[in-house]
């Protein structure tokens, strides 16, 4: 990430002095890191630091309460932006020590991962097989039986999980069961000396919401329990399988899914590529005068060109742009890691939506000869 913001020249030397000055109290970061912590430094400087007010930069700050990640250590105060007690260098809002946000600068050994520091299983902790669960149960999670206080546990994740879960991404009791069990069983062959078996099989519980929630493991090793996520997840084992028709009927079973082409880069060319073929859809580039598109469009309209230029998807009656497609488009883009800077920038610089005529993401400024007037939708049915 670069760093060169434009500043009047005045405060140049004001900013390189309080860069200097954060510079120094930095651990050892890598170059990347260092980069992206300066320039978040420098924004906040500039503009004042991030909030909540619903306009500018989001820093998605979670809770201790709600950070699911803070026992591997990404959390706050191991943050180099964290400046002790309850202030952020770069956040507005009082934060506290075990909360995160989701431009945490962390240096690199600091966060654990599942198998960090691992060393083979004593004799003693080497057990095969469960007292109270069958040969196998780990491979769903039904049936399972654990203590009421692991039970407890398990359930408060998976309503806290839910409750803020985007569509498609929530999961059950018996899959954070089977994870857990999986996790116990793991124990006995390695595990970091400071563990005892509950503790690292509810760290793999932790590991695989962030997983469900974010798209992406913190170990990119980690794969084991891939097959226990949704099925339309992008990293479940049978994703690649799916197709576009019986992801829809996946789909269909959740009445809050969100569109396959929303969450599947595949399906949504596949269906843009027939809405160019049947409906012309375009231009390729809206920017352009792009004579001969509107020409044929306002003779297909029969309408001026001026008229026809005006008829974009922005303003089409099947213009989806309501908070939660929005939530299903950023949350498509975020976990298919499609190389954006931010999911969110993508979404406001295209002004995408989702076309509910062809089922893809397509940008306002663009049109095709469904065109209906009546839209955008912004507002849930």
């Amino acid at each position: 990430m670069g760093t060169n913001l434009s500043y009047p020249s005045g405060e140049r030397r004001r900013i390189a002095v309080f860069k200097k000055s954060y510079n120094k109290s930095m651990p050892n970061l890598n170059p990347e890191e260092r980069d992206l912590a300066n320039a978040l430094l420098l924004l906040a400087e500039k503009y004042g630091k991030f909030n909540e007010d619903e306009t500018g930069i989001w820093a998605g700050y979670e809770s201790a309460e709600a950070n699911e990640v803070a026992a591997i250590g990404v959390k706050c105060s191991n943050c180099v932006l964290y400046r002790g007690g309850s202030e952020c260098a770069i956040i507005d809002a009082e934060v506290e020590p075990d909360g995160k946000c989701r431009f945490a600068v962390i240096p690199d050994g600091v966060v654990i991962t599942a198998t960090a520091g691992s060393k083979p299983a004593p004799p003693k902790d080497r057990i095969k097989g469960s007292d109270k669960n069958k040969k196998g149960s780990a491979s769903t999670g039904k049936g399972v039986t654990f203590t009421a206080e692991i039970t407890k546990a398990l359930e408060k994740k998976v309503a806290d999980h839910n409750a803020k879960a985007k569509n498609g991404r929530k999961v059950t009791l018996a899959k954070l069961k089977a994870v857990y069990r999986r996790g116990a069983g793991a124990f006995s062959t390695s595990h970091r000396p400071d563990q005892n078996r509950n503790s690292w099989a509810m760290a793999r519980v932790n590991a695989f919401l962030k997983l469900v929630r974010s798209g992406k493991p913190n170990n990119p090793k980690y794969v084991q329990d891939n097959d226990l996520l949704p099925k339309l997840h992008p990293r479940h084992s049978e994703a690649s399988t799916l197709s576009p028709l019986l992801a829809s009927m996946v789909a269909a079973l959740d009445d809050d899914s969100c569109p396959p082409a929303t969450q599947d880069i595949a399906i949504n060319l596949e269906n843009r590529e027939k809405a160019i073929k049947t409906a012309g859809y375009g231009p390729l580039n809206p920017k352009e005068p792009n004579s001969g598109f509107w020409i044929e469009k306002a003779q297909r309209w029969n309408v001026p060109v001026a008229e026809a230029k005006k008829s974009v998807c922005g303003n089409c009656v099947m213009f989806i742009r309501t908070p939660k497609m929005l939530d299903c488009i950023e949350g498509g883009i975020s976990a298919g890691d499609s190389g954006q800077q931010n999911a969110w920038d993508a979404i406001d610089t295209a002004e995408l939506g989702y076309c509910e005529a062809f089922d893809f993401k397509c940008a306002a400024s663009r049109t095709c000869s469904a065109w209906v007037v009546g839209g955008p939708i912004t507002e849930e049915k």
